[in-house]
């Protein structure tokens, strides 16, 4: 059983440019905008393909770098806003962002 599950386990593309803002993430040289719309990108992936819960992308107040907080419900979400959830996954790259989501597709 564990290999089927392994063989029919759902993937979210990781292109080029993905990689490129991921390095230069790394030194604090990538392109938040573009870093944005990659996570947004990646969140339509993955709801495409089952993803049901929530992710909420901003860039930080000092325009250090974009945030993705992956969460599994919409009640999650809203108690993580409230302060009664701290327990989530987040991401400053596109590579996190992916493996926060693939887990929870192949869960």
């Amino acid at each position: 059983m564990r290999f089927l599950k392994r063989l029919f386990k759902k993937k979210l593309t990781y292109t080029e440019i993905m990689r490129e803002q991921d390095a230069l993430w790394e030194n604090g040289n990538e392109d938040l905008a573009l870093q944005a719309q990659l996570f947004h990108d990646i969140v339509k992936q993955a709801k495409k393909k089952g993803f049901s819960g929530e992710v909420y992308i901003y860039t930080v107040a000092d325009d250090s770098e974009t945030i993705a907080e992956v969460f599994d419900s919409q009640e999650e979400a809203e108690g993580a806003r409230l302060g009664h959830v701290n327990d989530y996954d987040t991401s400053s790259t596109c590579r996190g962002l992916i493996e926060h989501l693939e887990k929870r597709l192949n869960a």
